[in-house]
């Protein structure tokens, strides 16, 4: 994630997880090893920054060491506070979402098998809420605010998926956080859905998209395009752009109509989630980084 001054970033190793800070020169301001991780597939959370907190969660697996939240100073690194979290079969890796609501400070929402919804304030780590118990299977993707509620996804390899729908709690007790519903059967587990309106449009992995009413999960449309996907859609204009694994960019309609817009093959493998600033595109395929958009490299 990046704010005016520096780019943070988590790296992981076999031996260790670090958490570091740069300024947009690429020059390094600070890093902090935060030891052994003990995660299945490595990390794959992303921090976000609260005011001047870096926040982001390691939920380690049963035979690593405990898990933990975290906050630190984006300027220096320093631990302004650390959480415990319990060890469990499935880590997350899910990246929090910053919660805003007008006239109450914002929270961060993180979302595990172990705890399953959770939201903390980003200052002191206190916890205002949580839903344990939501979910069975592994939290990959991220929650998403949907029309009021957050949307989380879980599931496993080919298997099962599961999704829900929480309804925020408050810190004060006067609103009680609560399940508004369940589906079924989750849309997707890998990519994170996005929500637009009262809509959300989920990318499942195996290339079937499905639209859904965000406040009763009710089903719009459900079509195949096709492919495998790591990556996650954006929305642009009205329009969802997703990278498939084998490298095309496939574009649709964001509305209650399916239609297919476009398909342009990368003709290189891509795991990655596309990137939009300034009227430019951003793709990451497995040995290039393309800008599609803007002025050509050399033009001011």
């Amino acid at each position: 994630t990046v704010d005016s001054e520096r780019v943070y970033f988590l790296w992981a190793t076999p031996q260790s997880v670090s958490v570091e800070a740069y300024d947009h020169a690429g020059k390094e301001v600070w890093k902090r090893d935060l030891g052994k991780l003990a995660i299945q597939h490595g990390i794959g959370t992303s921090p976000v920054v609260v005011g001047d907190v870096l926040l982001f969660g390691i939920y380690q697996e049963q035979e690593g060491p405990e898990g933990f939240l975290i906050g630190l100073n984006r300027r220096t690194g320093g631990v302004l506070w650390k959480k415990p979290r319990n060890a469990n079969q499935s880590a997350s890796y899910a990246t929090p979402l910053v919660l805003e609501k007008s006239g109450t400070p914002p929270e961060v929402i993180f979302s595990s098998t172990a705890h399953g919804i959770t939201s903390l304030n980003p200052k002191t780590g206190d916890i205002n809420w949580e839903v344990p118990d939501l979910f069975k299977l592994r939290c990959v993707a991220s929650p998403v605010l949907a029309n009021g509620l957050i949307f989380q996804t879980a599931g496993q390899g080919a298997g099962d998926r599961q999704a829900v729908a929480v309804r925020p709690g408050s810190k004060s007790g006067h609103t009680v956080p609560a399940v508004a519903y369940k589906l079924a059967r989750g849309p997707s587990y890998v990519p994170t859905p996005i929500a637009i309106g009262n809509r959300i449009f989920a990318w499942g992995d195996g290339g079937i998209v499905t639209c859904l009413k965000a406040d009763t999960g009710e089903q719009v449309w459900q079509e195949r395009v096709g492919g495998n996907y790591f990556g996650s859609p954006i929305c642009i204009n009205g329009k969802l752009y997703c990278l498939s694994a084998k490298g095309e960019m496939i574009v649709i309609n964001a509305s209650d109509q399916f239609k297919v817009l476009s398909r342009v093959d990368l003709g290189e493998q891509s795991h990655a989630t596309p990137a939009v600033a300034d009227g430019v595109l951003y793709l990451r395929t497995v040995s290039h980084l393309i800008s599609v958009g803007g002025k050509p490299a050399g033009n001011k």
